[in-house]
């Protein structure tokens, strides 16, 4: 029974990984911010000049990203910058 129920952890571990793709792809926005940040890493108002969005919207957008774990996220002075994650995509 114990190893059912790990088993039934795992399986739903990799189901909301898997959802969180999805969700994190299902944008068209999202996805240039991502073919954006595969070229080079940039901040948030670099992002979303590039993209023509708003600040705050790009905000969001790559909130999404990394909750994806597709994005990680770095300070830079008084700048957010955002590479790809290492073991995500590139």
């Amino acid at each position: 029974m114990i190893a059912t129920a790990a088993k039934r952890q795992f399986k739903d571990a990799i189901y909301e990984q898997v959802a969180r793709l999805g969700k994190a792809v299902s944008s068209p926005k999202r996805l240039e911010l991502l073919d954006l940040l595969c070229q080079r890493e940039r901040s948030v108002d670099a992002v979303a000049e590039e993209a023509e969005i708003s600040v705050a919207n790009a905000s969001q957008h790559l909130k999404v990203l990394r909750a994806a774990h597709l994005l990680e996220s770095r300070k830079d002075g008084l700048y957010v910058t955002y590479p790809i994650a290492s073991t995500a995509v590139g």
